[in-house]
């Protein structure tokens, strides 16, 4: 049929790994069948995904349980991706009304170079993980510039700077830098957290025209981000409700 059609036949097949619970297989009789729905609603379908493609090597079989989700939700969800958002936009509307007065990448400073490095190096290196099906790698390659963003608000200390108005023009170089680093993360997160990639985008005032630019050649001085709100909010119990 498909050699009638003229149709190419596949030259091999994508198979992902079984998905166990509690360290067993799903199986009718021990009744460890959960329902993805009320996971969906207790959590959204981005914590899931994230999870899922985060967690575990494709091909391979992974173990699911409601604490694992929990772990991964409050250390890379809350902690890293929706604690630096909020930081970010929290300082650009507390010092600067919103407003981006500063050309991101533009800073000369050492820290600055190196964070423009890690957010520039996303979609090369995250790129070709993905053509290899190794999303976990992919979504470590993102995460990793998290990290060196969320380390680089340590080092620069714009909470600190903020308090001389001297020193308000360095304040603004370093939140044009990481206001820009959000917004290719948000781009490379939209294969994984589609519905997660929008409301960053969002916030950051972002419209399709830009979302996918180049570091540094998206969001310009002049423009404005929205107030933040929360993104993940910190699952404090044992089990989503």
């Amino acid at each position: 049929m498909l050699l009638s059609a003229g149709l190419p036949l596949y030259r091999h097949l994508n198979v992902h790994g079984y998905l166990n619970f509690g360290g067993a297989k799903m199986s009718k009789s021990s009744g460890n069948i959960p329902d993805p729905v009320v996971y969906q609603q207790s959590v959204g379908p981005d914590v899931l995904r994230y999870f899922i493609l985060r967690e575990y090597t494709y091909g391979l079989d992974g173990d699911f349980t409601e604490q694992r989700v929990i772990d991964r939700y409050n250390s890379d969800l809350a902690n890293d991706l929706g604690n630096l958002t909020s930081r970010v936009l929290t300082m650009a509307a507390r010092y600067f009304n919103g407003a981006i007065t500063a050309t991101p990448g533009a800073g000369a400073d050492t820290l600055d170079v190196a964070l423009v490095e890690a957010f520039s190096s996303i979609p090369s290196r995250v790129a070709p993980l993905v053509e290899e099906l190794a999303f976990n790698r992919a979504l470590e390659a993102i995460w990793q510039a998290l990290d060196a963003a969320n380390k680089y608000i340590v080092a620069t200390a714009p909470f600190t700077l903020a308090k001389d108005p001297a020193q308000l023009p360095r304040v603004a170089q370093i939140l044009a830098n990481l206001v820009e680093g959000l917004r290719v993360v948000a781009d490379n997160l939209d294969p994984f957290m589609p519905v997660t990639s929008k409301k960053i985008l969002a916030l950051l005032n972002v419209d399709d025209n830009f979302a996918r630019a180049p570091y540094g050649q998206g969001i310009k001085p002049g423009h404005h981000v929205n107030p933040t709100t929360p993104l993940f909010p910190r699952i404090d119990k044992k089990t989503p409700t």
